[in-house]
């Protein structure tokens, strides 16, 4: 567990908080394998987001995912900063305590305000988008396939063409999605790889000492800072140019900025290695580079998501909207655990090279991407 738990770990930090069950009290082991195997309900939040909005009032989901994202990062700047040391003060008795005396705030909060939401009822059994059965049909009846009907289509004999219809948006965000797992594989780098960089710096900065944990502390707030930028100032600018800024458009540029970071990176480790002191404040371009990518793919990808999603399907759309975070930091670990590279610069190259690969596959894909918009209950 130790082992694969160091390649995917954040910072030292963490992977004290993490493993504190595993190596120092034995006897807690069965609580950490219920936070292993929680049920997430981060899926169903997003989902219902969006569900706040019908078709006179469409044009404010992106602004609404934003705001969304912004206050995630707005709790994850005070947890990045507050929790490692609670735990180096008081222990993880009270550094769980803390996050989980506020998610019960948090979620009081949230049932007081239950009169006032927008709910969608289940779609239930036979309203549900039937996913499986739809597929299972077309692939085992092609034989029945007309000319010019695709894949999916020779369902319509059998199914609702608007089902099939759902069936065939879903297939189509998921070749999307399959490219976005390049990206996470890059971007958690930054809570691993980037702190091993950070900590061979110089962390002294105007006469403060900082741990190299606490550099990605700078991410949220880069996102607090970069989100109106982008949606205020630079969205607007480039629609005045006459380019339409659309949200596969935004997610591409986001991946080619992503390997733009990893290459500066790579040219600062490079320093490091032939023995130079490089200041940490070298870091902070490539971090702005970095968190500008994310802001352009992931806030844009919640949107992406929600709105293209068939309305029985939002919820599981989302959740594997999030599993490509998943099969990023799977692909990270098995690179890593080969362990081919000659020099930590290298690496850095490596998947800056293999994340201007991913993006050119994603551009390739989104140009043939032809969408559908799902919005309201």
């Amino acid at each position: 567990w130790q082992q694969w738990y160091d390649r995917l770990s954040r910072s030292q930090n963490d992977r004290q908080f993490y493993l504190y069950f595993y190596l120092e009290e034995p006897s807690s082991a069965e609580g950490s394998w219920l936070l292993e195997f929680q049920v997430s309900p981060k899926p169903c939040v997003s989902a219902f987001v969006g569900d706040q909005f019908d078709e006179g009032n469409q044009h404010l989901i992106q602004k609404v995912y934003e705001i969304f994202y912004f206050s995630i990062n707005f709790g994850s700047f005070f947890s990045t900063l507050l929790i490692p040391w609670t735990l180096k003060a008081y222990g993880p008795g009270i550094a769980f305590g803390i996050p989980g005396i506020l998610m019960g705030v948090a979620t009081l909060i949230f049932w007081l305000g239950r009169k006032e939401y927008v709910v969608v009822p289940p779609t239930g059994k036979e309203g549900g988008s039937r996913f499986f059965e739809i597929l299972s049909y077309a692939l085992f009846n092609q034989k029945e396939r007309k000319p010019g009907q695709s894949f999916v289509d020779v369902a319509k004999n059998r199914f609702p063409e608007s089902k099939v219809e759902g069936v065939k948006a879903a297939l189509s965000i998921f070749s999307v999605f399959a490219a976005v797992t390049g990206f996470w594989a890059l971007y958690d780098q930054h809570g691993a790889s980037w702190v091993l960089q950070a900590d061979k710096m110089d962390r002294t900065v105007w006469g403060f000492h900082l741990e190299a944990s606490q550099i990605p502390a700078v991410n949220p707030i880069l996102v607090m800072l970069l989100i109106p930028t982008f949606s205020l100032g630079i969205y607007p600018w480039l629609e005045r140019l006459g380019m339409k800024v659309s949200p596969l458009r935004k997610m591409g540029a986001g991946m080619f900025l992503c390997a733009v970071s990893f290459v500066w990176v790579g040219l600062l480790q490079e320093k490091i290695d032939a023995g130079q002191t490089v200041s940490v404040v070298w870091q902070f371009a490539p971090w702005v580079i970095l968190t500008a990518a994310e802001v352009m793919v992931s806030v844009t990808g919640l949107e992406f998501a929600y709105t293209q999603a068939p309305k029985e399907m939002k919820s599981t759309i989302m959740s594997f909207w999030l599993l490509t975070v998943a099969f990023g930091n799977l692909l990270t670990a098995v690179i890593s655990g080969l362990n081919r590279f000659q020099s930590g610069a290298m690496e850095f190259y490596f998947y800056a090279g293999l994340m201007v690969l991913v993006a050119g596959l994603f551009t390739f894909m989104a140009t043939r991407y032809r969408g559908h918009q799902y919005v309201g209950g």
